[in-house]
């Protein structure tokens, strides 16, 4: 099957600047390179979900408004439907930009307060549509029903609306321009529980419906498991571990990270039971220190200075501070990051045993 959105090598740095007068500089240094994504390749096969999941400040947000050409690449190639995006003229992608939507964080600021809901909607379908104004209005109602809002609320404003409407107004914009590709980045946040699940209801109705295509982006791994296909764990501009969401489990994830990322989202009830099976030492909390982080930004493991592995169990080697560990795969379906996945396999195994 062919797929239809192909990342790679996919690099975006932002640079930063100690003083006014080096703002003007031309001279990129690695010492002021923010590499908020670094070397990054995935696919998405047509009518997949693939969930994007990290902390915060990860480069997960970064990630998705560069594919959809929302910020200028620093390097690599992104293949949307067989077209390189990068290469396209405004024009083509002005055109193409209807195939590829995004659903963004606040939905509060990506909707104009000072519209109705109706013109909101409309405003897409006059851009993307040659539907006359009856047609429009018509085509208006629908979208309100695909996304379970009443009619009623297309003469609204958008403060008059709750978050989860603002959240459905959002969708029902993005489904009037017919897309094949949708961005959503946090689609869930600032939402009460019962509203998330409603969300992600609707997320994956439609994609039975109108055949979408999803890069979910959340913090919240247990979110991205229970709605996405494939599972990508990102850390600081890298992927760390990628692989199938029935993998994504604590017995049988193999990054460090991942484990304190998955262990870290159970309630605290169900987390006795969970933490039983994570090692000893996978349970300790790092403190981050970003100053030591970006010594190893171009030469070693990112995640080193967080790492259980390379501080408690085998006394910091120094091929991760200096080498960059690259994606392996390390069986069907399922790639990870790490110089030491061996001796982690057999760490876990031997706690097992110390616990039964």
């Amino acid at each position: 099957m062919k797929n239809l959105v192909e990342v790679r090598n996919l690099k975006k740095y932002f640079y930063r600047s100690p003083n006014l007068f080096s703002y003007f500089s031309t001279a990129r240094t690695q010492s002021n390179i923010v590499p908020a994504v670094d070397d990054v390749s995935f696919d998405i096969a047509p009518g997949e979900v693939v969930g994007l999941v990290g902390e915060s400040g990860c480069g997960k947000t970064t990630l998705g408004r560069t594919i959809l050409r929302l910020m200028d690449k620093t390097d690599g190639e992104v293949y949307i439907n067989g077209e390189d995006i990068f290469s396209l003229s405004p024009k083509m992608l002005w055109q193409k930009r209807g195939e590829m939507q995004i659903v963004f964080q606040n939905p509060s600021a990506a909707l104009n307060s000072q519209i109705r809901v109706r013109s909101i909607i409309e405003e897409a379908l006059k851009i993307h549509t040659t539907l006359g104004r009856e047609a429009r209005r018509r085509r208006i109602y629908q979208l309100l029903e695909m996304v379970k809002l009443a009619k009623s609320k297309a003469d609204r404003y958008p403060y008059e609306l709750s978050g989860g409407e603002k959240r459905r107004v959002g969708f029902a914009r993005i489904l009037a321009t017919n897309p094949r590709f949708i961005v959503a980045d946090e689609p869930t946040s600032s939402l009460d529980v019962s509203i998330q699940l409603q969300i992600v209801n609707l997320m994956q109705e439609l994609q039975r419906e109108a055949g979408l295509t999803y890069l979910f982006i959340s913090h919240d791994l247990r979110m991205v498991t229970y709605l996405s296909k494939t599972v990508i764990v990102m850390y600081l501009g890298k992927i760390v571990e990628k692989s199938l969401t029935k993998k994504m489990s604590l017995d049988k994830m193999l990054h460090p990270y991942s484990q304190q990322l998955l262990a870290s989202s159970y309630a605290v009830s169900a987390k006795k039971q969970w933490r039983k099976s994570l090692p000893r030492h996978a349970k300790t909390s790092f403190f981050v220190d970003f100053d030591k982080v970006e010594d190893v930004f171009f030469t070693g493991c990112r995640f080193c200075p967080r790492c259980y592995l390379y501080g408690l169990e085998l006394n910091q080697p120094e091929i991760c501070r200096v080498e960059s560990p690259l994606l392996r795969q390390v069986s069907e379906d399922h790639w990870v990051a790490c110089h030491f996945i061996k001796e982690k396999q057999e760490l876990d195994q031997k706690c097992e045993i110390e616990i039964t």
